[in-house]
């Protein structure tokens, strides 16, 4: 089930900052998808990179991988296109500026001079490094309606490493040549489940709530068929009605 907060467009607490879910209005960027895939890349996401980088380009595979915290770093540190697309991902979600520390390997969230005069301790300074990252990234995650992933078994075997990677590509083979719903088209769609969204206020609504309405509304337009094909005589044994109100 989508977080609550996600889904109503609440700020998500973590640690000593609060994460915004986007708004279908911060969908519409064109950079959006591009910014999201910059916090919430997984370590399989890293590594399948740079495997599809040296079969196309012949580019080497680094040894040991980075972690997601390195690769948004190295990228971010060597490109001042990529190094914007990080603060822009950051202010999207936590609506703060950041200060990337590279020698640290670490991100500062919020402006560095206030946070300074106002600090304590060193505790009250909010910091991303390799402890947390992974729990930055999975409230992200949520903010967005995704499930968090948890970290990768350390001791898994090559074997199934590789198969696992493959398994992923097909996936993501599959996922490109098409089948599913634009996020135009799932916009669209909404507008016409008479909920009271049209065009003028839809772009208010969380990003995270599309998912679920749509599935929600699915369950609903498949119970009153299947409710709909009994009343017309149909076979009891073969439809068989879900209730539509349920977690999804």
């Amino acid at each position: 089930m989508t977080n609550i907060s996600a889904f109503l467009g609440k700020p998500i607490p973590f640690n000593n900052i609060f994460i915004y879910p986007p708004k279908i209005s911060d969908a519409v960027d064109k950079e959006f998808f591009r910014v999201i895939k910059i916090l919430t890349m997984s370590q399989e996401e890293v590594e399948d990179s740079f495997h599809e980088a040296n079969e196309k380009d012949k580019i080497p595979i680094p040894s040991p991988m980075p972690t997601p915290l390195e690769y948004l770093l190295n990228n971010a540190n060597s490109s001042n296109s990529y190094e914007q697309l990080v603060i822009k991902a950051f202010r999207l979600f936590t609506r703060q500026e950041i200060s990337l520390l590279y020698k640290a390997k670490s991100i500062l969230i919020g402006n560095i001079e206030q946070q300074i005069s106002k600090m304590n301790s060193f505790e009250d300074l909010t910091i991303l490094n390799e402890s947390n990252f992974l729990d930055f990234q999975n409230t992200i995650r949520i903010s967005l309606g995704e499930a968090p992933v948890e970290p990768p078994d350390p001791n898994i075997s090559p074997k199934l490493k590789i198969m696992k990677a493959k398994a992923r590509y097909r996936d993501k083979v599959k996922a490109k040549s098409g089948g599913g719903v634009s996020l135009e088209g799932s916009i669209a769609a909404i507008c016409c489940m008479n909920m009271g969204l049209n065009p003028l206020n839809i772009e208010q609504l969380s990003y995270a709530s599309i998912g679920i309405l749509t599935k929600m509304y699915q369950s609903k337009e498949s119970y009153e068929t299947d409710i709909k094909s009994l009343l017309a005589g149909a076979d009891a044994k073969k439809v068989k009605p879900k209730y539509w109100i349920k977690d999804i």
